[in-house]
Order: structure tokens, then sequence, then C-alpha cells
């Protein structure tokens, strides 16, 4: 387990600990317990996050509609009612978006995808493009400095009368191949540029990505599934702006707790975020000459 993780299980090991031990003190808490293992979970839970069991007997896993124990398929959304089995890692979930892998199960996941990664907020990163204004850094005017004094270094040979070719020196540089190595130079130059330019590009996508999941924290939803459903549909379209930072996992509103998704939290419905790390390393490879 690296650090991270560590960090990650031992912070919602100490935040479950904290939670049961309200469990006495606050009457709402004590109202239920899991039907399954007996964690204490909250009135408005419809999970149990310890083992995680279905708490709410006779509902719908996906809509909450009542249902009876035989029946295959809900009236109301079509999905079964005690979950379904992922078509990818075999899982057996109750929510739209795979647990373990995030796999859209149902309809309404692959409706749900489609409707941000339509929206304004969404489209709005899709399309910043190379076409905006670049801050220049300092790597770039190095490379002016350096590919200028080559050109000088260069031109001197060019202004020289031809020698008598000494087959021993080892700075007898032919005429010949003066403008071939400028040119080697000059788009030697423009490749770093680029490179430069697509990390700018990619870092400005990531920046206002991590703006819009500031924003989503504020959101909150009818249902902890409608809750869990966008926040699996957001988790598929991240990494299309998000490429460079490593995703930490998903902090919820209820109790202040990172989960490694929404389907690990008894009440999303009070709304969360995705954490991504703040800082990126990023490397240019040169291109020899």
């Amino acid at each position: 387990m690296s650090s991270l993780e560590e960090n990650k299980f031992n912070q919602k090991q100490k935040t479950n600990s904290d939670f049961q031990n309200q469990i006495g003190s606050d009457d709402a808490l004590t109202q239920r317990k899991c039907q399954n293992c007996g964690w204490g979970v909250s009135v408005t839970a419809d999970i149990c996050e310890n083992c995680g069991e279905w708490q709410l007997k006779g509902k719908c896993n996906f809509c909450y509609a009542d249902v009876e124990e035989s029946q295959k398929f809900c009236a109301e959304c079509g999905n079964p009612p005690e979950g379904i089995t992922c078509h990818s890692c075999g899982k057996l979930s109750h929510f739209d978006f795979c647990p373990q892998c995030n796999a859209a199960l149902t309809e309404r996941a692959h409706e749900t995808i489609e409707l941000i990664a339509n929206s304004v907020e969404f489209q709005n990163l899709i399309k910043i493009n190379e076409s905006e204004n670049f801050n220049t850094n300092e790597k770039i005017k190095q490379s002016d400095i350096e590919l200028e004094k080559l050109k000088n270094y260069l031109s001197k040979f060019a202004e020289q009368k031809p020698k008598k070719k000494n087959p021993f020196a080892i700075n007898d540089i032919p005429n010949g191949n003066i403008e071939k190595n400028l040119k080697a130079v000059e788009q030697s130059k423009q490749h770093i540029q680029t490179e430069e330019q697509k990390v700018v590009l990619q870092q400005q996508k990531e920046i206002q990505a991590l703006k819009l999941l500031e924003d989503t924290r504020s959101k909150t939803f009818s249902s902890n599934q409608e809750a869990r459903k966008f926040f699996g549909a957001l988790k598929i379209l991240l990494p299309t702006v998000i490429q460079k930072r490593i995703p930490l996992g998903w902090r919820c509103n209820a109790y202040d707790v990172v989960h490694d998704n929404p389907q690990d939290c008894a009440d999303p419905a009070n709304g969360g975020t995705w954490l991504y790390e703040t800082k990126t390393e990023t490397t240019f490879k040169q291109t020899e000459i």
C-alpha cells in the first residue's frame, strides 16, 4: 500500500470511528442500524458504508420505487430492482455506475454522460484551443537566445574562404552542412515551442476543470442515487481535460471523508467533489541535431 493510499485508508477509518462514536449521543443517528452487520447508519442512508448492504428493503436500488420481493424488473426505471451485474468486471452493483470499474450500467447512466458532455460548462473546457494567447516562458526565451548564438557561430564558417581540407581537423565544418544545421536548429526550436504550447494548453484546461469541480461541491441532489449518477458520469468525462494530475478520490460533504468513489458514501445527496493532485510535473524531449 502506497503512502497516499495508507493516508486515505487511515483517514477513512478515523472518520468512520468518529461517526460510530456519535451513535448514542445523536438521536437522529440511533434510529437506524445496518440490517446486515449492525453498523450505525444515518436515517438518510441507502447503503451501509461498512458492508455495502442495501438498506431500503422493498425499494428499487436505482430509483427507490416500491417493488415486490420476486419482481424481476422495476416498473419505474426498467432495471432489476436488486442490482445489475457489471458487464466489465462481474461485480453486482446497486448503482448506475459500477463501484469497482465505473462502467456505465444503465440507460440513465449513459443519458447523464451525454447531458454533462453537452453542458455549456463542459463544452467551454473542450473548446479551449491553441488559438488562445500563451504566456511565453523562460524556456522558450532561452531557446531563442541559444538559437541566435548558434546561428552566429555557424555563420562564421560560411564567411571563410575555402581551405584545403585537413582530415585531422576537429572543427572543419563543410559549408554544405551549415544551412542544413541551421534548418535543423530552427525545426528543433519550433518543435520545443509546439510541445510547450501543448503543455500550457493542457494546464489551462486542467485549471478550469478544477474550478468546475470546486463549483460542483456546492451542488446538492434530490437523492443519493442522483448524486452517484452525476459524479459517476463526471468521472468518465474528466480524463478528457485532466490528464497530468493523479485522482485522489471523492470527498463527500456529509462527513468530509475521501472515498474511492461516491458509491462508497451512504449520503452523497449532500454533494461532494472529485479530488486531484494540485501540482503536475512536466518533461520535454529535446530533439537531437
